[in-house]
């Protein structure tokens, strides 16, 4: 398999494994529906110092907006209204650091990489 493929069979795997263990890991999963099937997913949890953070996300591009939705229903649902929220790596892509950006964020950390020896 090529990277990619790896990438999100990885990124699959560790989703299924947050959803096995949601209620020791006290997340918080918010799913949008449309014609009985799941088009947006968020997974969020709050760290002991209260910053919450949004660990995965993902949406069915084919609904304009539905990003947007996930972020606001989430925002709305389970943070209080001064949280801080970590939105998380942006992963180089453009569209998706220009669409982190416009939520005006507080703090931007440095970017570090990890490699295996």
């Amino acid at each position: 398999q090529g990277n990619s493929e790896n990438a999100g069979g990885n990124e699959y795997r560790a989703i299924l494994k947050a959803l096995n263990f949601y209620e020791e890991l006290d997340l918080k999963i918010l799913l949008i529906k449309a014609d009985e099937r799941v088009v947006g997913l968020s997974l969020s949890s709050k760290a002991p110092n209260g910053v919450y953070h949004t660990l995965f996300e993902k949406a069915d591009t084919s609904f304009a907006g539905i990003y947007q939705a996930v972020n606001k229903f989430s925002a709305n649902e389970f943070f209080e209204d001064d949280a801080l929220v970590n939105r998380q790596e942006d992963l180089g892509i453009e569209g998706l650091r220009k669409a982190k950006l416009s939520y005006s964020p507080t703090i931007l950390l440095k970017k570090i990489t990890a490699r295996r020896k």
